[in-house]
């Protein structure tokens, strides 16, 4: 067991009538009906039926139990909340909760890739298991996670206690980090691109807790008001499969589309991105759609395209950062894609926030891929990291992060003339931004008949 666990939240003294809710349960966070983790405990579709018992006396059997149990944990506060990794939880755990998340809060992947989860998953994570903390009810009983040893499931959870902790405690990446370090040094499998063919680049836990603990230092995630309807709903693909990166400055979307069925036409866009104030679009990619509708409603569609699956080019990422301070000045937001909006878009976007905020590569990448699952794919990564001391050096020019830049003056964006980098010849993809773009669809498709059929076993 770990000793690295923090201050407990305040005891209760009064265990009489309680009932332990043991289980072998998963947690239900239902968007429309949102199921506590006590409902859960009822649910038994893919796991044996909860067992619970009255509080009673210790007794040197149960005592054993609970003692192995603890050694086999991870102590995340002291005497109260624990993760526990095995293939089944331990059953006759006295005065003790165990919840697995492994089913119901699941990574809808691309290819190979298989985490973070996103942001609303995350938040849902934060106000179920803080609910459940200060719940009367469950009061002096130990609280266990419970995580399959898979490796995709396990990354996940270890992730999810570890940012509730850098949400909710307002712990530091490595604070919060710190209970696992140690415990399960090698036996955690790093995250990896969506690409169909995955890079040696590694995205960690503590890559991804470091780019969460900036978006909370910058306001771009607020606990108590961050809407996870919204997101849920703008990530659909049938809405418009868009995310808010940096909120109320830059949304990362799939490309619009005047071909039948194959995405979203400009319309489907027009009457979101006028209550988003989107007032100017940046595409990357080949032109799919007219732009005469969004500039008709306002809305500037700029062309700064490069190749599928590339890294943008010195000019794209002058003109970009010229365009971002524009419309800001102006009040306005803006709205970036190339073709499945995850590739070229997200590593542009992190250019720009690499010039305007202190945020490393790996965490840059970590909150990315929150924000936007499958945000920068292959060589991107790397990109990111080489271009990083030049960007990060305008900061330090800058007395205002948004003031207006004029790019026909040495200055902020003269900073970037040079950067030193050579664009390394490496094997592009062919079609990149397609394959996602199927990839996403088919994976949606997927997890509609997973729930369906999980429903009707219920039934």
């Amino acid at each position: 067991m770990s000793k690295a666990a923090y201050s407990a939240t305040p005891k209760s003294t009064h265990h009489h009538g309680v009932t332990s809710p043991h289980s072998n349960s998963r947690m239900s966070l239902k968007s429309e009906k949102h199921k506590t983790l006590k409902a859960a405990a009822e649910d038994t579709a893919s796991q044996k039926a909860a067992q619970s018992w009255k509080l009673m006396p210790p007794t040197p059997v149960r005592q054993q139990v609970m003692n192995q149990t603890l050694q086999k944990s991870i102590e995340i506060i002291k005497d109260r909340l624990y993760w526990y990794c095995n293939s089944d939880p331990p059953k006759n755990v006295p005065d003790s909760f165990f919840f697995n998340i492994d089913s119901v809060l699941v990574y809808q992947g691309y290819n190979k890739d298989f985490g973070p989860l996103n942001l609303a998953q995350l938040h849902r994570y934060c106000i179920e298991l803080y609910r459940i903390l200060k719940d009367k009810k469950y009061a002096g009983i130990r609280i266990f996670h419970h995580s399959s040893p898979i490796f995709n499931k396990k990354a996940n959870a270890c992730f999810l206690m570890c940012a509730f902790l850098v949400v909710c405690f307002k712990l530091t990446a490595e604070q919060a980090w710190q209970p696992f370090a140690k415990a399960m040094a090698g036996k955690l499998v790093p995250f990896v691109d969506a690409g169909e063919e995955p890079g040696d680049y590694e995205c960690t836990v503590l890559d991804c807790l470091k780019g969460l603990e900036k978006a909370i230092e910058y306001g771009w995630y607020e606990f108590r008001k961050f809407d996870y309807k919204q997101y849920e709903n703008f990530h659909k693909l049938d809405v418009g499969d868009m995310n808010w990166v940096i909120p109320g400055k830059i949304v990362a979307f799939s490309s619009p589309t005047q071909k039948k069925n194959d995405g979203l036409p400009p319309e489907a866009f027009i009457e979101n991105f006028l209550k988003m104030k989107i007032t100017a679009i940046v595409r990357l990619n080949d032109p799919l759609y007219k732009a005469d509708l969004f500039e008709a409603n306002g809305i500037a569609v700029i062309d700064l395209e490069f190749e599928d699956g590339s890294c943008p080019p010195d000019a794209v990422i002058r003109r970009f950062i010229a365009i971002c301070d524009e419309e800001f000045k102006k009040g306005g937001a803006v709205a970036v894609h190339c073709r499945a909006g995850l590739g070229r878009t997200g590593t542009l976007i992190g250019c720009y926030i690499m010039s305007k905020y202190q945020v490393e590569p790996r965490g840059l990448i970590g909150w990315l891929r929150i924000s936007r699952p499958g945000s920068v794919i292959g060589h991107q990564q790397q990109f990111l990291s080489e271009v990083y001391p030049r960007l990060s050096s305008i900061i330090e020019r800058q007395k205002n992060p948004f003031q207006e830049v004029d790019t026909n003056k040495q200055g902020v964006i003269g900073a970037i003339k040079d950067t030193g980098i050579q664009q390394k010849q490496y094997k592009l993809k062919i079609k990149q931004g397609d394959q996602l773009v199927n990839a996403k669809r088919q994976a949606t498709t997927l997890a509609i008949l997973n729930k369906y059929s999980q429903n009707t076993q219920e039934l």
